[in-house]
This record gives C-alpha cells, structure tokens and sequence, in this order.
C-alpha cells in the first residue's frame, strides 16, 4: 500500500465516521419519538411518526453507501452496500420491535 493510497483508506474512515456520527442523534429523536407514551401498562406500541423519522434516517445515512456500490461495482462497494442495508434493517426492525416508554 502505497502512501497516497493508505491516506485514501484514512480519510474514507473518517468519512464514514462522521457520517454515521452524524447519524446517531436523528436516530436517538427518532428512537425518542417511537416510544410509547400510552403509558397504561400494557404492551410497548411504536409511534408511527418515530418509525417513518428512523426510516428516513437510516434511509438517508445509507444512499452513499449505495451510490458507491452501484457506481462502482467492487466487490469490497457492494460487501459494504450489503452490510449497511442489512443493518438498516435491523435498526428499523428493532425500533418497531422494541420501543421504549416515555410516561410523564
């Protein structure tokens, strides 16, 4: 690996950090907005308004990921684009799942 290419590899981490980083606090208001605020005991429901915010969260945190697979067709892209969607998935499916409550 040459120097131009290790700084490459560098700079796409810390790209892809901040990019998550950014991220995190949509999915925290999301997650925030999904809890239940019935608060009458029974079973956890999601707020819809919560679920659709984190679809759309996870929604936009994956397009470059995506974009790069589908341009760029390597299969280290497309491992990546696979790994993202399959954890968007699981993010969406685990904020249905498992609300949390919120009772004042």
């Amino acid at each position: 690996m040459t120097g131009r290419q290790a700084l490459r590899a560098v700079a796409l981490l810390a790209a892809t950090a901040a990019w998550t980083g950014l991220a995190l606090p949509a999915l925290a208001v999301g997650a925030f907005v999904a809890a239940d605020t019935s608060c009458d005991g029974g079973e956890h429901r999601a707020d819809p308004d919560g679920v659709w915010w984190v679809v759309l969260t996870v929604a936009v945190w994956a397009s470059p990921f995506l974009v790069v697979a589908l341009r760029t067709r390597s299969w280290l892209a497309v491992t990546v684009g696979l790994v993202v969607i399959a954890l968007a998935t699981a993010v969406v499916v685990w904020t249905i799942a498992s609300p949390g409550e919120f009772c004042f």
